[in-house]
Protein backbone atom coordinates (compact mmCIF):
# COMPACT_ATOMS: atom_id res chain seq x y z
CA UNK A 1 0.00 0.00 0.00
CA UNK A 2 1.74 3.34 -1.21
CA UNK A 3 0.69 6.45 1.08
CA UNK A 4 -1.97 7.29 3.34
CA UNK A 5 -5.75 5.84 3.14
CA UNK A 6 -8.51 8.40 2.16
CA UNK A 7 -9.37 8.56 5.78
CA UNK A 8 -6.00 9.32 6.78
CA UNK A 9 -5.83 12.21 4.62
CA UNK A 10 -9.68 13.48 5.36
CA UNK A 11 -8.28 13.01 9.26
CA UNK A 12 -5.49 15.52 8.41
CA UNK A 13 -7.37 18.09 6.71
CA UNK A 14 -10.40 17.76 9.57
CA UNK A 15 -7.69 18.02 11.86
CA UNK A 16 -5.88 21.23 9.55
CA UNK A 17 -9.63 22.93 9.44
CA UNK A 18 -10.06 22.41 13.54
CA UNK A 19 -6.84 23.94 14.42
CA UNK A 20 -7.27 26.75 12.03
CA UNK A 21 -10.77 27.57 13.39
CA UNK A 22 -9.40 27.95 16.98
CA UNK A 23 -6.39 29.36 16.02
CA UNK A 24 -8.68 32.38 14.43
CA UNK A 25 -10.87 32.14 17.18
CA UNK A 26 -7.85 32.91 19.69
CA UNK A 27 -6.31 35.41 17.52
CA UNK A 28 -9.61 37.64 17.74
CA UNK A 29 -10.21 36.90 21.49
CA UNK A 30 -6.64 38.39 22.02
CA UNK A 31 -7.20 41.36 19.31
CA UNK A 32 -10.54 42.21 20.57
CA UNK A 33 -8.68 42.36 24.21
CA UNK A 34 -6.85 44.88 23.09
CA UNK A 35 -9.46 47.80 22.30
CA UNK A 36 -10.62 50.46 24.21
CA UNK A 37 -14.39 50.83 23.79
CA UNK A 38 -14.54 53.61 21.79
CA UNK A 39 -11.62 52.15 19.49
CA UNK A 40 -14.42 49.31 18.70
CA UNK A 41 -16.47 52.17 18.11
CA UNK A 42 -14.44 54.43 15.81
CA UNK A 43 -13.63 50.98 13.72
CA UNK A 44 -17.19 50.47 13.27
CA UNK A 45 -17.93 54.21 12.37
CA UNK A 46 -14.71 54.07 10.12
CA UNK A 47 -16.09 50.90 8.05
CA UNK A 48 -19.63 52.56 7.52
CA UNK A 49 -17.69 55.21 5.82
CA UNK A 50 -17.98 58.19 7.95
CA UNK A 51 -14.98 60.80 8.68
CA UNK A 52 -12.72 61.41 11.24
CA UNK A 53 -14.95 65.00 11.66
CA UNK A 54 -18.17 62.89 11.49
CA UNK A 55 -16.97 60.20 14.00
CA UNK A 56 -15.77 63.12 16.03
CA UNK A 57 -18.90 64.43 16.68
CA UNK A 58 -20.77 61.05 17.04
CA UNK A 59 -18.95 60.24 19.73
CA UNK A 60 -18.40 63.66 21.18
CA UNK A 61 -14.31 63.67 20.94
CA UNK A 62 -11.54 66.03 19.31
CA UNK A 63 -10.48 65.05 15.79
CA UNK A 64 -7.11 64.64 17.31
CA UNK A 65 -8.64 61.93 19.58
CA UNK A 66 -9.98 60.14 17.10
CA UNK A 67 -7.23 59.86 14.74
CA UNK A 68 -4.55 58.96 17.69
CA UNK A 69 -6.93 56.14 18.92
CA UNK A 70 -7.15 55.30 14.66
CA UNK A 71 -3.92 55.06 15.10
CA UNK A 72 -4.19 52.70 17.90
CA UNK A 73 -6.27 50.60 15.71
CA UNK A 74 -4.14 50.51 12.91
CA UNK A 75 -1.17 49.09 15.17
CA UNK A 76 -3.15 46.47 16.70
CA UNK A 77 -4.29 45.09 13.43
CA UNK A 78 -0.92 45.46 12.04
CA UNK A 79 -1.88 47.28 9.15
CA UNK A 80 -1.29 51.04 7.28
CA UNK A 81 -4.15 52.03 5.84
CA UNK A 82 -8.03 52.17 6.34
CA UNK A 83 -8.96 49.69 3.72
CA UNK A 84 -6.54 47.27 4.99
CA UNK A 85 -8.13 48.09 8.45
CA UNK A 86 -11.71 47.20 7.34
CA UNK A 87 -10.99 44.01 5.57
CA UNK A 88 -8.56 42.55 8.34
CA UNK A 89 -11.29 43.79 11.29
CA UNK A 90 -14.09 42.00 8.87
CA UNK A 91 -12.75 38.99 8.20
CA UNK A 92 -12.02 38.41 12.13
CA UNK A 93 -15.72 39.82 13.03
CA UNK A 94 -14.73 42.74 14.55
CA UNK A 95 -17.14 44.81 12.41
Amino acid sequence: MNGLTDECVFMVFLMAKYTEYNYAALKKEMIEGKFEEVELKILKLTAEGKTDEEIAKMINRSISNVKYHKNKIFEILNVKNVKDCIYKAAKMDLI
